[in-house]
């Protein structure tokens, strides 16, 4: 667990065969220190080279093991705060769009939205 979590402050000394040769270029690399520092755990192991497939590897079995779960529990959660006593009408579909927004990375831009649409329908 501790190669997956701080990659850079284990001991080359302490891994399995397959890990060490990988290990050891990665720790020498300023440029991937500077990425694994500047990034979310998960963004650096994402843009890894294909070279340290065994890191990633290791990296896959310790994200798969908490990942569903967090996935849910924050679905749930938000599902809860969207579906509440004032808002119990939500269409299963309104919710579904709902919680896709709610959980998505993705930044409208309301401004643009705004100003394309036709302010006064006509008849």
């Amino acid at each position: 667990m501790k190669l997956f979590a701080d990659p850079f402050s284990v001991s080359v000394d302490d891994l399995a065969a397959e890990y060490q040769l990988e290990l050891t270029d990665l720790q020498v690399s300023d440029e991937l220190c500077a990425t694994y520092r500047e990034n979310s755990l998960l963004d650096f192991y994402r843009t890894l080279p294909d070279t340290f497939a065994n890191l990633e590897d290791n990296a896959l079995v310790h994200t798969s093991m908490f990942g569903s779960t967090y996935c849910c529990e924050q679905a749930f959660s938000q599902m809860k705060l969207n579906k509440s006593n004032t808002r119990n009408q939500l269409t299963d579909d309104n919710l579904e769009a709902i919680l896709h927004l709610s959980t998505s990375n993705i930044k409208p831009d309301i401004s643009k939205l705004v100003d394309d649409m036709q302010h006064h329908p006509s008849h």
